[in-house]
């Protein structure tokens, strides 16, 4: 009995005392943000006002029936543009004011970062580089990836066109890979989700697929290397262009093989969902407008998607193609939310005061959640019927939104470095399609329900049927795993 009532008062003397630190914390940033001429930012209406458990239990809830983009959209709609909320005791903001989202992206972009919280969640799997690190150690990994998408590598679509076929042998390897990577994606997700009860999750689910995937990988660094060994040296002035793999490319720079491992498995994090969320997608909408996929179909149809460095900018320059594809990254942006952590105490220009108008102070340690998904639904910018597929919207002189008003590929230094390669590859892609399948024809009446990882996907894939003359194929566009 004395047990458990030393217990009890353990316990409720934890909390007291953590209660009194929170409460510290949160008087002590009111008192410096009116040194700064700040305001107190809107407050979502917690019924724990402490621990924002209520709202942590919901965005679970949502979470797990697949709702939880909407959610976090719909909560903009009613709490404004700019709001506080309370995440495990910390304070963190949910911003889609574009001052604000300026500020972090670019503006002020050394004050924010992501190092704080994604390197102890993404770093087991992944290591270092260029998603889980700020500062130098972000531009050396952003330097080592840059010529991988420099214009005359990412140009030539050849090595993108071709399928290659493997033995019975390789692709069970490959399926065991990808299983594996999907696997340690997931284990991610649920760590960013449940917070500092991430000691829960299975090691089936990190460690276990964890070791899979660089066993893999490990195999095809070796080969890299040895071949980067056995090559003349590389030549960075050539004239003669050069298609390289991003093994290859990052062979030719460095010899440290954790280093390579770590940076290609975060290169593939960042594309697995891009490219293949991008096509799905733009194919999920276009099966579900048959008339918008004709007047693709048209638009292709004398287009030669013949491998050649001209094909970049034709695709480019096919304008109903091109605006199909921005359409569907508006709707359905690949990162529909992203944080950015306060590396130092730093202000918001918007978002404090009863009108949320005044700056905001944020001290170092904040997180801000910015919202692309709500950003993208901004009838001032994008017009009328914003839930709505019409691709012709960006012909309109109303349709010109910034840079901090459409960000399907994030914004400022930190942008994604692969966009342009994801967008040639989803406009060949589709654009092929187009060429050789009369028409698209939807076979799933679910709406589009996003499963937010690093990317976001439709969690009921791409059901539709690909219609060839008189013949039909049916396929599922959806992830391994």
């Amino acid at each position: 009995m004395f047990h458990i009532i030393l217990y009890i008062f353990v316990g409720a003397s934890a909390f007291l005392l953590y209660t009194i630190k929170v409460t510290s914390q949160r008087d002590t940033r009111t008192k410096t943000a009116r040194q700064y001429n700040c305001d107190i930012p809107l407050t979502y209406p917690h019924l724990d006002p402490i621990f924002g458990t209520d709202l942590k239990f919901q965005e679970i809830q949502q979470s797990l029936s697949h709702q939880s983009i909407t959610f976090s959209a719909n909560l903009h709609k009613k709490y404004g543009e700019t709001f506080e909320v309370i995440n495990f005791g910390t304070s963190s903001l949910r911003s889609i004011d574009t001052e604000n989202i300026q500020a972090v992206y670019s503006k002020n972009h050394d004050d924010w970062g992501y190092e704080p919280s994604r390197l102890s969640v993404m770093g087991p799997f992944c290591g270092r580089g260029f998603i889980t690190t700020d500062g130098d150690t972000w531009q050396k990994a952003r330097a080592l990836l840059r010529p991988t998408f420099s214009k005359s590598n990412i140009s030539d679509l050849s090595a993108y066109k071709v399928a290659v076929e493997h033995n019975e042998d390789e692709r069970n390897k490959v399926t065991e890979f990808i299983k594996a990577f999907s696997t340690s994606m997931i284990g991610m997700g649920l760590s960013f989700l449940i917070g500092p009860f991430k000691f829960l999750i299975p090691k089936s689910l990190t460690t276990v697929a964890h070791k899979k995937v660089y066993d893999y990988i490990d195999v095809l660094v070796d080969k890299a290397l040895e071949k980067t060994r056995e090559e003349p040296a590389y030549k960075e002035n050539s004239n003669v262009p050069t298609q390289k793999s991003l093994l290859e490319g990052l062979a030719k720079q460095t010899d440290d093989r954790i280093e390579i491992r770590q940076n290609v498995i975060q290169r593939m994090m960042a594309a697995q969902g891009t490219t293949y969320v991008l096509i799905s997608n733009t194919l999920f909408l276009l099966s579900r407008n048959p008339d918008l996929y004709e007047r693709l179909r048209d638009e292709v149809r004398y287009l030669d998607l013949e491998a050649s460095f001209q094909l970049f900018d034709l695709l480019r320059d096919h304008v109903f193609l091109q605006n199909i594809l921005r359409e569907s990254l508006r709707i359905y942006p690949v990162f529909p939310i992203m944080n950015h952590i306060a590396l130092r105490d730093t202000i918001l220009p918007k978002g404090g005061g009863t009108n949320g108008k005044s700056p905001i102070f944020a001290p170092k340690g904040t997180t801000i959640y910015t919202n692309q998904y709500a950003l993208h639904r901004d009838e001032k910018v994008f017009g009328n019927g914003v839930e709505s597929f019409n691709p012709d919207r960006w012909d309109s002189v109303n349709c010109k939104p910034t840079s901090w008003e459409y960000m399907p590929f994030g914004g400022g230094p930190r942008a994604c470095a692969g966009q342009k390669k994801a967008l040639v590859e989803a406009s060949y892609t589709v654009a092929k399609i187009a060429q050789v399948y009369k028409g698209l024809e939807s076979r799933n009446n679910r709406d589009w329900e996003g499963e937010w990882k690093l990317t976001a996907e439709n969690v009921n894939g791409c059901k539709v049927n690909l219609c060839k003359l008189y013949l039909r194929t049916n396929y599922l566009l959806k992830s391994p795993g």
